[in-house]
């Protein structure tokens, strides 16, 4: 058994790196600067890459210490960097990841068409984003439509075939009461 002690000492190194390179990832996410987020410096980070800046959605919870001052600072300028994260989660269905695919594939052409090697950052580009985006809510909110208006259906469905088996039982009465007079 180790003494604790000695654990704690042993694992400081890799709680900082992790902390520091988490620290990092956050402040790369919030700024709009940054094309390119380096996941890879700690496996806590390569852990949260789904969760940090993937297609998620993610809630944190952040606590600071009474009486420490600097890690309570630290915490409250990480929650300032997580604040300003923003994902677009989407629902991976069929429809969404071709459509998605489609997209790649028209960008990696217009790519080769105008000779450049990387991806254009300006405002058409922003553009097909904001417009797939766009898209795709409308496809998925669609979707939430279709599903409400056939658990309707089936609830509609359901009350009338309750309301047949009724009126059948009650024609069978009405014949059963014919032939007996």
């Amino acid at each position: 058994m180790e003494d604790p002690e000695s654990l704690r000492v042993r694992q400081g190194n890799t709680m900082n790196k992790a902390i520091i390179s988490l620290a990092t990832v956050l402040k790369d996410l919030a700024s709009t600067k940054s094309d390119y987020v380096y996941y890879e410096n700690s496996a806590v980070t390569h852990l949260m890459k789904d969760s940090l800046g993937g297609n998620c959605l993610s809630i944190a919870v952040f606590t600071i210490q009474n009486g420490d001052l600097k890690g309570s600072s630290l915490t409250l300028n990480y929650m300032k960097y997580s604040r300003k994260i923003v994902n677009f989660p989407v629902v991976n269905d069929s429809k969404a990841l071709g459509l998605l695919k489609k997209y790649r594939s028209e960008i990696i052409i217009s790519q080769n068409s105008t000779g450049k090697g990387k991806i254009d950052s300006g405002d058409g580009y922003n553009y097909k984003i904001v417009e797939l985006e766009k898209k795709l809510i409308e496809d998925n909110l669609d979707k939430m439509r279709n599903a409400d208006e056939k658990s309707r259906l089936a609830q509609k469905l359901a009350e009338l075939r309750e309301k047949y088996n009724q009126l059948g039982l009650f024609f069978k009465l009405i014949i059963k009461t014919i032939i007996f007079i």
